[in-house]
């Protein structure tokens, strides 16, 4: 991560997630990593980013780009966070943060922002310098999300969520480690096809897309076991919702 943050790449436009959005959604993408933080969260102003793309700016637009970037995530406040993006900034021959000022103020931004657990929990190795010196972080659920929650197979990962996004990875996280058993390599892979489920759940404005998901989780492996083919049919019974 240079003093400079590398703000755009042109193999973007190569890459298939980003052909597949909208001209529209190209140019929001775009705009919202060149217009974001040194920790990569964007303070989202319909106006100015209206007048600055030509292009009139909904919430409907903003939530259909947020359900198709996977690594954008919604912030209480109007916010977006681009999860990846840190990790983008680092260095290709370096795994993890060092203790320099633009490093420190990256994790400063993250911790004002609320979401620095959910960032360790993405992506510890980057940070691993900022917990050497303490206890491992514990999984939690930062602003908006009971800090009494837990995902001990005891107890349900939605209890204790009020109303945010911040910590849709740690959520999901607890979701698999609960429900799926899968290999310890795999986890990370199903999280992420959790949290894409739950932000195709609000797209769709379902009510606590948090506590519906897990209800029917439980739903499904109470009828039929939990096998590989598990979260197969999860996804297809939320795309006929």
């Amino acid at each position: 991560m240079n003093t400079t943050a590398k703000r755009f790449f042109k193999y973007t436009w190569q890459d298939p997630k980003f052909t597949k959005l909208t001209p529209e959604e190209k140019l929001m993408y775009k705009y919202i990593w060149e217009s974001s933080d040194i920790a990569g969260v964007h303070q989202v102003h319909k106006a100015i980013m209206s007048a600055c793309l030509g292009v009139e700016i909904s919430d409907e637009m903003i939530k259909s780009l947020i359900v198709k970037v996977e690594d954008f995530v919604m912030l209480e406040g109007d916010r977006i966070w681009i999860s990846s993006f840190i990790r983008y900034q680092q260095a290709e021959t370096k795994d993890s943060l060092t203790k320099s000022p633009p490093h420190k103020s990256a994790v400063k931004h993250l911790k004002k922002a609320g979401i620095f657990e959910d960032a360790v929990a993405l992506d510890r190795l980057l940070f691993k310098k900022y917990l050497e010196d303490s206890l491992p972080l514990p999984k939690s659920y930062s602003n908006g999300i009971s800090s009494n929650s837990s995902s001990s197979k005891g107890s349900s990962p939605s209890e204790g969520i009020i109303i945010s996004t911040d910590s849709l990875y740690s959520f999901s996280n607890s979701i698999v480690e609960k429900y799926f058993n899968v290999d310890k390599e795999e986890i990370h892979a199903y999280t992420v096809e959790i949290s894409k489920i739950i932000k195709i759940l609000d797209s769709k404005e379902i009510q606590d897309p948090y506590s519906y998901l897990e209800e029917l989780i439980k739903e499904q492996i109470e009828k039929y076991g939990q096998h590989d083919s598990t979260l197969e049919l999860i996804q297809n019974i939320i795309a006929m919702t």
